[in-house]
């Protein structure tokens, strides 16, 4: 697809989803007001240990680094949270709902000012992402950074430059510092991150939602779409 024609259906995307908004309020879903939800303590450890052996690197000299959690156990987690999924991913995003994206991502000792470790949003639009607390450090680790509210402002741009926010101040934003079981839903359209400054290392699983149709990024039965799900062995969320 053209890269402007898909940027336009990001915008339309975003203005549907900003209209929609504004008619249905949802006092009870924070992912409306503030764009993030936490949870603590969400999982046990007993499940959470089986699935160390994806945080397991040779060494860790690296900012950050992902290995794909396979199908079988994604649907472990999903299944685990389906409760938060049709409570308030589905309500939020919609009801033709894939999960695009399922990493285990561990931060290294390395410390990085660049690309994702920069305060900014996300160049597909609004899409939910999770993060899970699978371990402990006994070193200080980089937190999750989200401007609260941000996600409610209309975003007009052309290039991934314009995506970034590199003097948005650190103390602007709310700071988590999760632990081992907590659970973090934040929408990427919101800014979100800042510069990683700690040594420390932990992992996460990184869960992506996305909703697909003809009002929306891509449209699960348009060719495009279809390869698109294909490529990232995208899950269907039923």
């Amino acid at each position: 697809m053209n890269p402007a024609l898909l940027l336009g259906r990001i915008q339309i995307s975003q203005y549907s989803y900003y209209l929609r908004d504004l008619i249905h309020k949802n006092s009870q879903n924070k992912l409306f007001s503030e764009g993030l939800i936490i949870y603590q303590r969400f999982f046990e450890d007993s499940f959470l240990n089986e699935l160390n052996h994806y945080t397991v690197f040779d060494d860790y000299n690296f900012s950050s680094a992902r290995k794909v959690i396979s199908e079988t156990d994604t649907k472990r987690v999903l299944l685990k949270i389906n409760k938060v999924i049709e409570e308030k991913i589905k309500p939020y995003l919609g009801k033709n709902l894939y999960c695009t994206e399922y990493h285990m991502l561990t931060l290294g000792n390395k410390t990085s000012t660049d690309g994702s470790y920069q305060p900014h949003h996300d160049y597909k639009g609004r899409r939910v992402k999770i993060f899970i607390w699978v371990n402990n450090s006994k070193e200080k680790t980089h937190p999750l950074y989200y401007l609260q509210g941000s996600q409610k402002k209309l975003k007009i741009w052309n290039t991934y430059e314009q995506t970034r926010f590199k003097n948005t101040l650190e103390d602007e934003m709310f700071k988590f510092s999760g632990k081992k079981g907590d659970m973090a839903l934040f929408d990427t359209h919101g800014i979100h991150s800042h510069f990683k400054k700690t040594t420390g290392v932990r992992s996460v699983i990184k869960l992506v939602f996305e909703n697909f149709g003809f009002n929306y990024r891509l449209s699960d039965r348009s060719l495009k779409g279809k390869e698109y799900l294909k490529k990232c062995k995208a899950i269907k969320i039923d």
